[in-house]
């Protein structure tokens, strides 16, 4: 499985933008380990900040990757038919932020999902049996 070793420099820009965008302050939301933040096949239109504690990323009961503070998890809604591409679920008790993706530039979405599909292509590999 793959974990994030840390937040990218996009990673790290956007978070800047969700916790000092100028508009009403974030809302925090505490998560309890076992919880499910993002729940794959549901509508949405935010994205969600982890800003502390681990998560585990899963599409079709497959888990992809673990990760940790300063992920932006969850743009992928935005760019693909409004609806979550995968199952987000807190390893460890959590705190998150959400923030709605259409005020974030398409261009910085579309790079964070790229980003991500890397993530999920390196976790394939790895599974594949080697000859």
């Amino acid at each position: 499985m793959l974990a994030a070793e840390a937040e990218t420099p996009l990673e790290r820009r956007l978070s800047l933008v969700i916790m000092r965008g100028g508009g009403s302050p974030p809302k925090v939301t505490k998560v309890k380990a076992g919880d499910t933040i993002l729940a794959e096949g549901e509508a949405a239109d935010e994205i969600v900040l982890l800003l502390d504690g681990m998560v585990e990323v899963d599409v079709g009961g497959t888990a992809l990757a673990q990760l940790g503070p300063g992920s932006v998890l969850g743009e992928r809604a935005s760019l693909e038919q409004g609806r979550r591409t995968a199952t987000v679920r807190a390893l460890t008790s959590c705190r998150v932020v959400s923030y709605l993706a259409a005020d974030l530039s398409p261009e910085d979405l579309r790079e964070l999902a790229t980003g991500h599909h890397r993530e999920d292509e390196q976790e394939q590999a790895t599974k594949e049996p080697r000859s």
